[in-house]
């Protein structure tokens, strides 16, 4: 995965493999590693996962093992990727994401503005589920697949601390909650006399 892109060149130097299954039994009882195709900068994630028909009833965790974090647990995925009225919000395509009519569903719908991690469907693949969220802090993280109640299979990866990243998370985090702006450094005049 290393130089690979993200739409937008946001997410496009940091490299973070799946980490290694180590043979162990906590290994073998969090069940089989996925790659989700995780790609990170800072604390900021995204990946896809696969779902195939077979998973019934199955819940995504997303946690951050190393602070405890959780983002949330999202109860029958494939169930909700076809369903009229999902019970969580699923955009149809990446192109609906602040859409007018997205403007409209969080007036009305709380879980759209309340929901701390982003899905949508794949235009091309009608089983592949996109997602992306912020940690508050950086650490291994994982996406949990979980089916009555046991953990069947995880993908997981190290969030790297990524300073002047960061920055533009915390500079956003304000300007979405309505802080002002830091003040602007004084302009610097080169005058001969």
């Amino acid at each position: 995965m290393v130089g690979t892109n993200w739409e937008g060149d946001i997410l496009y130097s940091q490299t973070n493999e799946p980490a290694k299954a180590q043979a162990s039994a906590s290994t073998q009882d969090a069940g089989f590693l996925l790659d989700l195709h995780l790609k990170s900068k800072d604390r900021m994630f995204i990946g896809e996962i696969s779902i195939p028909t077979k998973w019934k009833m199955v819940s995504l965790r997303f946690i951050n093992t190393t602070t405890g974090q959780i983002l949330g647990t999202y109860n029958n995925v494939l169930e909700n990727m076809t369903a009229a009225k999902p019970t969580f919000k699923i955009y149809n395509h990446k192109s609906d994401m602040f859409s007018d009519q997205d403007v409209e569903d969080a007036k009305h719908d709380p879980a759209v503005v309340e929901q701390k991690v982003v899905f949508y469907k794949d235009d091309n693949d009608p089983m592949l589920l996109h997602f992306s969220s912020i940690f508050d802090d950086v650490g291994t993280i994982q996406i949990q697949v979980i089916q009555s109640g046991k953990q069947i299979a995880y993908g997981q990866t190290k969030l790297i601390a990524d300073a002047d990243f960061s920055s533009l998370i915390n500079a956003t985090d304000k300007a979405i909650s309505g802080q002002p702006p830091p003040p602007a450094p004084p302009k610097i005049t080169n005058s001969k006399r």
